[in-house]
């Protein structure tokens, strides 16, 4: 549409004008930022659009860009998940800004689940403090133990944030502990969990991989008797 092709940027082929489905995305999230800050709005100043007299204020506390983009094949669209998110981030928070709420209001936050977690949160680092001018963003963790292959010790995954960060250096919630923080501005939350097992995973031939959160359980002792 002509009153988005601002946000549209490096994504659209400037020969053909051809829209690409990043461009798709992002102007997703334009509309969705859009509508979020509608909601904020109160009969104090002009009325929300779709829940009038402030009632649906305070509902929405941030928007999340993306998840879990190119899952299991991160390392070879991170290019893309980084071009996404330098046109997402700073364009919903000049957004958010223009109609009159703070970052800690309304938060932006990312998601990424690929193992170098040390490269994205540099990334998101570097970006936040020059082209993006975004003080923080959160990061949506998603921790399942079944699924947690990084694991090489049983119950490293067990342990607390703390211990993680200052500890015990496998597996990828210590991963995720140790470089989401807010000395590279990002806020880190645990946004999907479970405990449960794979059924089918007892019979793999790996034999770490097999029942791999009940071998958590009962190397720390929480099975005893």
């Amino acid at each position: 549409p002509p009153w988005g092709r601002q946000f549209l940027d490096a994504g659209i082929a400037k020969d053909s004008g051809c829209v690409t489905w990043m461009d798709v995305g992002v102007m997703t999230l334009f509309n969705l930022g859009q509508w979020a800050a509608d909601l904020e709005m109160t009969a104090g100043g002009s009325d929300s659009t779709f829940c009038p007299h402030g009632a649906c204020s305070g509902v929405i506390f941030g928007i999340e860009t993306v998840n879990e983009p190119a899952l299991y094949e991160e390392s070879t669209y991170l290019p893309g998940i980084k071009h996404f998110a330098s046109r997402t981030v700073p364009t919903l928070h000049t957004l958010f800004i223009e109609r009159g709420l703070a970052p800690e209001r309304m938060e932006l936050t990312l998601s990424y689940t690929g193992s170098d977690a040390d490269d994205f949160s540099t990334f998101i680092k570097n970006q936040t403090e020059t082209s993006w001018k975004v003080p923080m963003v959160s990061l949506d963790f998603h921790q399942y133990y079944t699924w947690d292959h990084g694991v090489y010790e049983p119950g490293s995954d067990t342990v607390t944030w703390e211990q993680a960060t200052g500890e015990i250096k496998s597996g990828q919630w210590n991963q995720f502990a140790r470089f989401y923080n807010e000395d590279r501005h990002i806020r880190p939350y645990v946004g999907e969990w479970c405990l449960a097992i794979n059924g089918d995973q007892v019979t793999l031939g790996a034999a770490d991989e097999n029942n791999l959160f009940d071998g958590h359980l009962a190397s720390s002792g929480w099975m005893r008797g």
